[in-house]
């Protein structure tokens, strides 16, 4: 039997593919009301009480 002529490389590595899948969904998967979904969630609180602690000083 004749032994294997070539070989087949992968030029993308399995790390860049699941990279870039996951910047795809990122960059397709967020929308706006998403975006101020986050923000109204986990950062209005911390800002509002921020901007009242500037405000106070002045």
């Amino acid at each position: 039997m004749a032994g294997k002529l070539h070989s087949h490389k992968v030029s993308i590595n399995d790390r860049k593919r699941m990279n870039k899948r996951t910047s795809d969904m990122r960059k397709n998967g967020s929308a706006k009301g998403d975006i101020q979904q986050i923000f109204s969630k986990y950062y209005k609180d911390q800002v509002r009480a921020l901007y009242r602690a500037v405000s106070e000083d002045k």
